[in-house]
């Protein structure tokens, strides 16, 4: 199992814009057959953080994903947008679940 988590900063007064345009881009991802983000507020920490987060079965399965949003111009034009409402500079993470020990 692996995990994606892009790291940001919603700017002040601009998370109803953010959040519509994260509903946009998670319903173009679907009906592509992508898998869509999890949004993951911070409860404690910097205001505005947020998360986004998709599971993949397998790296490849990650790899095949991340270069199709790439290369969709829908997806990136989304994208786009919603990342002009951040601030800062957002970070990734790609975590893995190791094999349990047999």
């Amino acid at each position: 199992m692996y995990r994606y988590q892009f790291h940001m900063q919603v700017r002040m007064g601009a998370w109803r814009d953010f959040r519509a345009l994260l509903d946009e881009l998670n319903a173009v991802l679907r009906a592509k057959g992508l898998v869509p983000f999890q949004a993951w507020e911070a409860a404690f920490g910097r205001f505005n953080e947020i998360m986004l987060i998709a599971e993949y079965e397998t790296l490849k399965a990650y790899e095949r994903e991340h270069f199709a949003l790439h290369r969709d111009a829908a997806c990136m034009d989304l994208w786009r947008k919603l990342t002009a409402h951040t601030d800062g500079v957002p970070w990734t993470d790609l975590w893995w679940r190791p094999p349990e020990a047999v």
